[in-house]
């Protein structure tokens, strides 16, 4: 979302947004949980507290616009990384699909989890396919060991290291 703010001198400022990027959200939180809006660094949407008028609202918007464009911009490169080593990490290992498991998670979190599966020797290659081939993965936050979700996908934490995926 892009925001601009026209002032035009004469007898009387003024002032016009315009918006011109639909990609970014704005998310209205609790009023205890957000008292000050602010802007996600990981997807680049606009933070709100539900008590907010739409003055604050449209103040907040206008203030982070541009940094919010520039964070969606890289995240959209990121994706398409990111797709192109979902469709490598498919043929490699037979797996059925690959899933981001919470909205925490960014594109280039799990192009980083991805490429460890892909820079594996052949060898932990073909043992892996063996587990993985006909399964589904999903990336999870860091901090989680690599397990069964309930849905039955193998989850991969986005800090997986080399070991922790040779361990499932």
């Amino acid at each position: 979302m892009e925001i601009s703010q026209n002032n035009s001198f004469g007898d009387e400022d003024k002032s016009a947004l315009t918006i011109s990027n639909k990609k970014a959200k704005v998310v209205i939180e609790s009023s205890q949980t957000c008292r000050r809006g602010r802007l996600r660094k990981y997807d680049g949407s606009f933070e709100v507290g539900a008590s907010m008028n739409s003055m604050q609202i449209l103040s907040i918007v206008g203030k982070f616009a541009s940094k919010s464009n520039r964070i969606i911009e890289e995240q959209s490169k990121h994706q398409e990384r990111c797709k192109e080593l979902i469709n490598r990490v498919i043929y490699t290992y037979g797996v059925e699909k690959i899933k981001q498991v919470s909205s925490t998670v960014t594109s280039e979190q799990m192009s980083q989890a991805l490429s460890i599966l892909l820079n594996k020797d052949e060898g932990e290659q073909q043992e892996l396919r063996g587990y993985l081939a006909g399964q589904s993965i999903g990336i999870v936050g860091h901090g989680q060991l690599c397990h069964i979700g309930d849905d039955g996908s193998i989850h991969i934490p986005t800090n997986c290291y080399d070991d922790s995926v040779t361990k499932l």
